[in-house]
């Protein structure tokens, strides 16, 4: 793994999406009368979010994914206060849980989120740059995911055929000797 993937870096970058939660509590103060409900919603949806994060960085799976959950529950009840602008949060509920996840149920529910966050019947119109934010965001977090090393992608182990992958020293292998590069 590369060093400035590690330690610090990692955090600094999982610190960087607490840009979403920011932009949907100052979403909260311009479109809500009750600001301050909407606010701690808000907020305990940014203490979730770094409570999840430091449980994907301990692989810690069962409070990763609880926490996760409730993240997406804080998101649903930011609905009302931060309307399309909520979708920042659900930006973050994605990328959290998307590199984790089947591919193709990544992909479902960001086309889902994505279409909400336009279709819905927000006061200020469709929320295209919640959408645009939301897909590119997810997009970027699950390619970086893949980039610095192994992200589970569901509970089920992958399929394993008898002889694959090959192993090199294995009784009766043709692969290449790895302390001398001899092809056997």
């Amino acid at each position: 793994m590369q060093r400035w993937v590690r330690g610090w870096r990692l955090r600094l970058l999982d610190a960087g999406m607490l840009v979403y939660p920011a932009v949907t509590a100052a979403a909260v103060v311009q479109h809500s009368s009750k600001a301050l409900a909407g606010c701690l919603v808000v907020a305990a949806f940014a203490v979730g979010y770094l409570l999840a994060a430091a449980a994907a960085a301990r692989r810690a799976v069962r409070p990763f994914w609880l926490l996760v959950g409730g993240c997406a529950v804080l998101f649903v009840a930011a609905i009302p206060f931060a309307h399309a602008d909520a979708f920042f949060l659900a930006a973050v509920v994605l990328s959290l849980a998307v590199p984790r996840l089947p591919r193709r149920a990544g992909i479902a529910l960001v086309a889902v989120s994505a279409l909400a966050a336009v279709a819905g019947p927000w006061p200020g119109g469709p929320g295209w740059t919640q959408a645009v934010a939301l897909v590119f965001t997810v997009l970027v977090v699950t390619v970086f995911a893949e980039a610095i090393g192994p992200t589970p992608r569901s509970s089920r182990p992958a399929p394993r055929w008898r002889g694959w992958p090959p192993r090199p020293n294995a009784p009766g292998s043709r692969g290449t000797c790895t302390t001398c590069s001899a092809t056997r």
